[in-house]
């Protein structure tokens, strides 16, 4: 059964992000954030968003893909963390999915937007499958682009493309929005260690007959030795941090 899906949940990974800058204010500007995710990964990000979207200022509310469908706001901005399935939507994405694929065009006219994707390469065929579209049809109903389709692989660096993800998201929002800011490019979050007290870790052990299922990690025991190693953990643990 092949996944292309990432990080952590079934194998184990990482997400996390510096608090951010605290030279911005977005001064109430409504944002919204949603998530497609089965086993937590895409939402534990998008909580992780609406906790530095808050600090920075914005309106801001998460909730799942499903709980947006044909509730969409009709101004300000969503960013959206979504995984695949062997190319399909997370479970709390499917109805969000099927709505976008009948809402009448110039829906999203008003809203600007931004895609972050979960994937895994080693599933190619379907990789990014569910948040390419979600991109594709955000833009095609209307919606303007704040920042290109974010992308997050699994097989790769995939702490390292998230930690550039954040260092590069808030910048383009706020120069969506015509917003003064002062986040330099380099900021907490663009590869350097995160401050402490502030990553979010999440590990669930390895299923040993979970091979390929249809979590948001593949089954990668290089990656679970390599997040364990790192944090010196036997791969027994659950918590967050």
């Amino acid at each position: 059964w092949s996944s292309d899906v990432c990080s952590s949940d079934l194998a184990g990974a990482v997400a996390e992000t510096a608090k951010p800058a605290v030279s911005a204010d977005a001064k109430g500007t409504p944002l919204l954030i949603l998530y497609g995710s089965n086993m937590g990964t895409a939402e534990g990000i998008a909580r992780k968003l609406g906790g530095e979207a808050r600090k920075l200022g914005f309106e801001c509310a998460v909730k799942t893909l499903d709980e947006a469908a044909a509730a969409m706001p009709s101004e300000g901005g969503v960013l959206v963390v979504s995984a695949s399935y062997n190319g399909r939507p997370p479970a709390n994405a499917r109805k969000f999915m099927k709505w976008l694929d009948q809402a009448e065009d110039g829906v999203f006219r008003g809203l600007k937007f931004a895609v972050l994707g979960c994937g895994d390469k080693n599933w190619s065929d379907t990789y990014q499958a569910i948040p390419m579209k979600l991109d594709a049809l955000f833009e095609a109903k209307g919606g303007e682009r704040m920042s290109p389709l974010g992308q997050l692989d699994a097989s790769g660096e995939f702490e390292e493309m998230l930690d550039a993800w954040f260092a590069r998201i808030w910048p383009d929002v706020f120069a969506a929005f015509g917003l003064p800011h002062g986040l330099p490019a380099d900021r907490p979050g663009s590869g350097a260690e995160p401050a402490q007290g502030h990553g979010v870790l999440t590990l669930v052990p390895l299923d040993a007959g979970a091979h390929g299922a249809a979590g948001e990690a593949g089954s990668d025991r290089a990656l679970v030795e390599k997040v364990l190693q790192r944090f010196g953990l036997s791969g027994g643990e659950w918590f967050e941090l």
